[in-house]
């Protein structure tokens, strides 16, 4: 993965976090490097996916 598709995704993990979460509302943008690896997590306090939603999400960009 080259640097541009990184922060095409984060834009749209971030975008999408805000655009469902409701007013009032959290999104919290944390980062932890360990060893080589970088984790970084977006969570919002948004209703979230179904679990339906969640396997076609997977499944579309997983080929099986």
């Amino acid at each position: 993965m080259d640097e541009d598709q990184l922060k095409i995704i984060l834009r749209n993990l971030v975008s999408n976090a805000i655009k469902f979460t409701p007013e009032n509302g959290n999104v919290t943008i944390t980062a932890e490097q360990q060893n080589n690896t970088t984790e970084i997590r977006v969570c919002d306090s948004g209703v979230g996916m179904s679990v339906a939603q969640l396997e076609k999400l997977f499944t579309s960009i997983i080929p099986t």
